[in-house]
């Protein structure tokens, strides 16, 4: 735009001048849309048929991993001497 390269612009300039094309898609995003929508819904369907299974045994098993690794840094005092507040 020579007005722009001139210099000559001011506060509405993009308002007045500037126009958004659309974008140019080959429809591999209405594709990624589509695969998350169905993973999604496949997650849900077999979390709740599993939820009695292998993967609640492995929930568990990670609370179980957690707490105990929780527990053993409060046994040292909460992870160092940088920590104490008392």
């Amino acid at each position: 735009d020579p007005d722009f390269r001139a210099g000559a612009i001011h506060t509405r300039f993009l308002d007045e001048r500037f126009a958004m094309r659309a974008p140019e898609t080959d429809g591999s995003e209405d594709v990624a849309l589509i695969a998350a929508a169905l993973l999604t819904h496949e997650r849900r369907r077999n979390g709740a048929e599993a939820s009695s299974g292998a993967a609640a045994r492995q929930q568990n098993g990670d609370a179980w991993r957690m707490a105990g690794r929780i527990g053993a840094m409060g046994a040292r005092g909460g992870g160092g001497p940088w920590r104490n507040t008392r």
